[in-house]
């Protein structure tokens, strides 16, 4: 029957307009993964990894510096759908994350407070001193 087509048609045309919102919603401003050995988790697959934020239409590092602690580490876990954090720290010399190649995007995160939900509630700057030049320094 037509209105049967029209039906089918429409939920069609809302599943399409479904999926590309999830789409933009995972790469928004501000997107959060864990990546190892250049494989990449926005959902709670993994407890540990480089954090990579989407800023700037491209994703990139988050430096850890002398601002980051505990409070920003469990805002990134609450945006990535965990309860809080266990232990923060910087890639250094850990190995079995792999090689990571993306530019540093983000430095000076300092959140007032660890319930908050998203990262970009949290203060940051896109003006990374040369201390962040080195890939021993992502989140």
């Amino acid at each position: 029957s037509p209105d049967r087509d029209t039906d089918m048609a429409l939920l069609q045309f809302l599943s399409i307009l479904y999926i590309i919102s999830q789409t933009e919603a995972d790469t928004g401003r501000g997107a959060l993964r864990l990546v190892r050995n250049n494989y990449y988790s926005t959902v709670q697959a993994w407890n540990s990894g480089i954090v990579e934020i989407y800023y700037g239409s491209t994703w990139g590092n988050i430096c850890d510096d002398a601002f980051f602690a505990f409070d920003e580490a469990d805002v990134i876990c609450h945006q990535l759908g965990y309860t809080a954090a266990s232990t923060y720290g910087n890639t250094g010399t850990i190995t079995s994350y792999g090689t990571d190649l993306n530019s540093m995007l983000i430095e000076d995160v300092s959140c007032s407070s660890s319930d908050y939900l998203v990262l970009l509630r949290c203060s940051v700057t896109t003006q990374y001193s040369s201390f962040c030049n080195d890939h021993s320094r992502d989140v």
